[in-house]
């Protein structure tokens, strides 16, 4: 349940943005997360308990892309207050040393998402 819930979080972030006629001026992301549910993160700060698990390596990637998402569009925003558990989450995710030596940098991500949403991707940006 906690896995189908992010999945559609992160899938319902990227079409509103991505399909600009679904994204309105008063379209609020987090409101449409909020009816959802919010992820249901254990006191360890971990979706899958004490100790980081695939459920958290696997979903990490779509987060560490949201800022980029940000920066492109203030309107997607997912505030702490409103979701602390997912904060917590992220937060402890972002201190990892297995996450910190995969990092891809928040501008790659930018150009990137651009690229796609020019329909002209650049896959190799950042690659040097």
């Amino acid at each position: 349940m906690i896995l189908t819930i992010v999945i559609f979080t992160v899938f319902l972030l990227y079409k509103l943005h991505f399909d600009s006629l679904i994204l309105n001026e008063d379209d609020d992301v987090a409101e449409a997360v909020t009816s959802m549910g919010e992820v249901q993160v254990l006191t360890a700060g971990l979706l899958a308990g004490l100790m980081p698990a695939l459920l958290d390596l696997v979903i990490w990637p779509w987060f560490e892309r949201f800022p980029a998402l940000m920066r492109i569009d203030n309107r997607l925003t997912l505030p702490g207050d409103r979701f602390p558990r997912l904060s917590t989450w992220q937060a402890t995710m972002s201190r990892l040393p297995t996450v910190k030596n995969c990092a891809i940098n928040v501008e790659s991500h930018v150009v990137y998402i651009r690229s796609v949403v020019d329909k002209n991707p650049n896959y190799c940006y950042g690659l040097d």
